[in-house]
């Protein structure tokens, strides 16, 4: 089965999760019934179990309750094969009154049978419970209201739709589409709604009026634009102060997407293919832990009910074959002692004639099948803790295939800013070696190889070595040392398995060395942040979005948060040998793990700059 399809939906507290699944899905089946494409012969099922609906379709149910926290956690699966193949529609309903927030829960998600996860995404459409859900109950993502319909926005709508694009809690995508001009604000509401409707559930839309177009472009920065009629969908997690952020957001040009439009339709594959990015995402994201222990416990229950209910068919079916027919043990009236001893007799002759094999009773035969029984009762224990390890083993490999997903997705975005700097570094490169020939400075085009010492280490290990007073022999250390824990650094290379982190944080090294060079050499009096961004000095840069200068309010002002950031100096910097090392340099833009280089600006005093931290990012609003 592959994962078409994932919605997550958080009601407002005061509503019933598992009641507000029930009537849903019951509605939903009775639709089906009405359908031609349906094979459902009832809708009906009453409490947990299996339940057949029609000859090619099955539902499942299963719930657990917990007493002592009051909650109920509910399972709905309705397993169907109709002319479009094999699909699993799962809805999981968490109703828990007692946790701190996101009490009332729905999980809703869609696979199907024999196809790769493109193909279930690109075949998947949103099941119609969901909008069913949308237009009748208040869900929200974070404090984003997930939406069936786009939201029109007008001048006063503005700090709305900006609240909703940097919810920082939010895991849907935001579609906004900025109006072309000369079209009323509710044909672009339609249009737009026919180009979101695949991603239903998964995506909140806003139609930007004509009014609020001038507004909404002094609000967004160059890197997160919209033109006129264009439509930038918004991922969790956007970050207007790092221009390369706005890679992550996936833009429709308005000439692409006007020619899509015919008669004031979304025509064609648009609507599923603009939908893809963002249902992708969900569908490989790792579930919320408060999502992912229920589903974790209901897989569970899941498992041994539909083991109970294939146990209960092998014995009917085992029942009704001839060869089981014993015409002789039929049960006799309770009135005749003597007759329900013969028929005790006989039934216990064939019981064991059936599992032992012999025809007759003795006490070796009897013992036989004592033996029998003993044996399948152990091995029945045996066989659940084997399903329960595997189940254990199978939700590990989920969790872990969910976290490689994410990392995969960091990598390919970090793989794109590179190529983007490097295409920029070579056009620079052609064009100065064209004007050099041009001035007929011919030797000047020539690179000299990098020295020796000044390449990068293949590991995390070398790199702190080298940067090690007493131990390395390197110019770099007369500029730059390291002054941190090693363990941190060395973490980095359990996931670094080409050294594609440690060569850019080598390429940061350097660049603070030849900064500390020019401050101490050179005379140059602004900050780390000023000479990146000062093309008349000289000197190993790279991208100033590569740089923090410091870190937000609202990590220092953290007692916890700022208090990782106090790192080591030599007492000779700072008597108590700490100093708070707010500036750091990033070579990967935003994943789980997303490495770090902290360090401390001392060339006005001692000449060098000191890093006190690599390693993973440290604890902030977002990693928190």
């Amino acid at each position: 089965m592959s994962l078409g399809y994932r919605a997550i939906l958080r009601l407002d507290d005061t509503e019933d999760a598992v009641k507000v699944a029930e009537s849903h899905v019951r509605e939903w089946l009775r639709s089906k019934l009405r359908s031609e494409r349906g094979s459902l012969e009832t809708a009906d099922w009453d409490g947990p179990g299996v339940f057949e609906l029609g000859p090619d379709a099955t539902l499942t149910v299963v719930t657990l309750t917990d007493e002592r926290d009051q909650s109920i956690r509910q399972l709905i699966r309705l397993d169907e094969t109709n002319p479009g193949g094999r699909w699993i529609v799962s809805i999981t309903a968490c109703s828990l009154p007692k946790a701190r927030r996101d009490q009332q829960v729905l999980l809703i998600e869609l696979e199907k049978a024999d196809v790769s996860l493109d193909d279930a995404l690109h075949e998947a459409r949103p099941p119609r419970l969901v909008r069913n859900l949308l237009e009748s109950t208040v869900v929200r993502d974070s404090t984003t209201v997930i939406s069936p319909l786009p939201h029109v926005v007008r001048a006063d709508d503005i700090d709305e739709l900006m609240n909703a694009i940097l919810d920082e809690g939010r895991m849907a995508s935001v579609i906004v589409a900025v109006s072309p001009g000369q079209i009323s604000d509710e044909l672009w509401r339609s249009t737009i709604g026919q180009l979101a409707k695949d991603s239903v559930g998964v995506t909140t839309a806003f139609a930007i009026s004509e009014s609020a177009v001038d507004l909404l472009a002094d609000r967004l920065p160059d890197s997160h634009s919209i033109p006129r009629g264009g439509v930038r969908t918004f991922a969790p997690k956007v970050d207007f102060s790092d221009p390369q952020d706005g890679l992550r957001h996936r833009m429709l040009g308005a000439a692409t997407f006007a020619r899509s439009i015919r008669n004031g339709r979304v025509g064609g594959s648009l609507p599923i293919v603009h939908a893809h990015q963002a249902r992708r995402r969900l569908v490989e994201m790792e579930l919320p832990a408060d999502l992912r222990r229920s589903h974790e416990l209901l897989i569970r229950e899941d498992a041994r009910i539909t083991r109970e209910a294939r146990i209960g068919q092998m014995a009917v079916a085992n029942s009704l074959e001839p060869s089981r027919a014993e015409p002789a043990t039929s049960i006799p009236s309770r009135e005749s002692p003597v007759t329900v001893l013969d028929w005790s007799r006989r039934a216990f002759a064939a019981l064991i004639r059936r599992w032992v094999g012999v025809p007759e009773i003795s006490v070796e035969t009897v013992a036989k099948l004592d033996r029998f029984i003993e044996t399948n009762a152990d091995g029945y224990v045996v066989a659940q803790e084997q399903i329960e390890s595997l189940l254990e083993r199978r939700i590990d490999l989920e969790n872990e295939i969910d976290r490689l997903r994410e990392q995969n997705e960091e990598a390919e975005l970090a793989a794109r800013i590179e190529s983007d700097e490097a295409r920029k570094a070579s056009r620079e490169a052609r064009i100065l070696r064209e004007r050099f020939k041009e001035a007929e400075r011919f030797a000047d085009t020539q690179v000299p190889p990098e020295e020796a010492g000044w390449e990068p280490p293949d590991n995390f290990e070398d790199f702190v070595l080298r940067l090690t007073p007493g131990v390395s022999d390197l110019p770099v250390v007369k500029r730059v040392v390291f002054t941190g824990d090693e363990s941190a650094a060395l973490e980095i290379d359990k996931r670094d398995h080409f050294g594609r982190v440690v060569s850019k944080m080598w390429d940061f090294v350097l660049v603070l060395h030849d900064y500390a060079e020019q401050r101490t050499e050179h005379g140059f009096q602004g900050s780390v942040h000023q000479y990146l961004n000062d093309s008349e000095v000289d000197g190993r840069k790279c991208s100033p979005q590569r740089h923090a200068a410091g870190e937000s309010e609202s990590v220092l002002a953290n007692t916890r948060m700022s208090r990782e950031r106090m790192l080591p100096v030599p007492e000779s910097v700072r008597p108590d040998g700490q100093v708070m090392m707010a500036a750091h340099f990033k070579p990967t833009h935003s994943d789980t793990f997303a490495p770090r280089m902290h360090y401390f600006d001392d060339t006005a005093g001692s000449g060098m700059i000191y890093i006190g931290y690599v390693g993973r990012h440290l604890t902030n609003t977002r990693t928190n």
